[in-house]
């Protein structure tokens, strides 16, 4: 996902203060991979914890009340923190010169 790949680079970068070959495609995407030291595995980086998520079951009711009360809302603040990350891409962009990728590089 590009989203997640940027928000890597983006912790990565404004922590240690420089920007990782595999995070910078201002020269274009010529080796794309997805086998990056900065990528994200959750069978090697999920520490034992167990993602119970999918097993996580609701009653009819509590369904309805989702779809009622919290859709909308949720929905504005996926829009917000979208657009709000958008800019801090940007942002960062501008400052270094670089354009992040949407995909790790080799």
């Amino acid at each position: 996902n590009a989203q997640m790949t940027k928000s890597i680079c983006m912790i990565f970068i404004k922590y240690t203060g420089w920007v990782p070959k595999e995070c910078d495609c201002t020269h274009g995407m010529a080796n794309v991979t997805t086998d990056s030291k900065l990528s994200y595995d959750p069978s090697t980086h999920a520490h034992g914890v167990q993602h119970h998520g999918a097993t996580f079951k609701t009653t009819p009711e509590q369904n309805q009340l989702i779809l009622e009360k919290i859709r909308d809302v949720d929905t504005i603040l996926y829009e917000t923190v979208k657009e709000a990350f958008q800019e801090q891409v940007e942002e960062l962009e501008r400052e270094r010169g670089i354009k992040l990728c949407d995909k790790f590089q080799d």
